[in-house]
């Protein structure tokens, strides 16, 4: 086995493992791995619903390498926010000194960051079994125009079936439905 197989083993291990990830130790090394040009991608189960529909909370794994160059709008990347938890967003906006995300299932813009607190970008994702590109001209283009006119329909639909939950919840209080 390789150093560097070894190495994807070792992080992917830790990487998977909720507090590892949150602590962001892992992350850290595999970034500095790929600023040295040890390029390793991680497969990472992803937990929250502010990618949805795209990417599904605990059902999705998306793959992650270390971002060469600058982000693009449109891209989804990995992130560290201030207050230490790792966040998976599309880049919204590009301002000279830094970038501005946007979950697909949020209803507003996260605070601009600086380049640093970017580890990496999602290139693929596994849903259902089969593998999807992320990285491409059209995904990007999908996701702008997700941000412009798709996210207000996702939103309301949602609302809807929140409330439609609980009527029948109401009526059926032993009635349950999965997401």
């Amino acid at each position: 086995m390789s150093k560097a197989q070894s190495l994807y083993d070792l992080l992917s291990e830790q990487v998977q493992d909720e507090e590892s990830f949150d602590s962001g130790v892992s992350l850290e090394k595999w970034r500095e791995l790929g600023e040295n040009g040890v390029i390793i991608p991680l497969k990472i189960p992803l937990q929250g619903s502010s990618m949805e529909p795209l990417i599904r909370s605990r059902k999705d794994i998306v793959t992650v390498m270390p971002l060469v160059g600058d982000p693009m709008v449109g891209d989804i990347i990995l992130f560290r926010r201030n207050d230490g938890k790792n966040i998976v967003h599309r880049v919204y906006r590009i301002f000279p000194d830094g970038i501005q995300t946007w979950g697909d299932n949020c209803q507003r813009p996260d605070a601009p960051r600086k380049r640093e607190d970017i580890y990496g970008l999602i290139v693929s994702m596994e849903k259902n079994g089969k593998s999807y590109q992320l990285d491409t001209d059209k995904q990007r283009a999908y996701g702008i125009r997700w941000m412009k006119y798709g996210r207000m329909p996702w939103m309301v639909l949602q609302r809807i079936r929140l409330i439609f939950r609980r009527i029948v919840r109401s009526v059926y209080p032993d009635f349950h439905v999965d997401a």
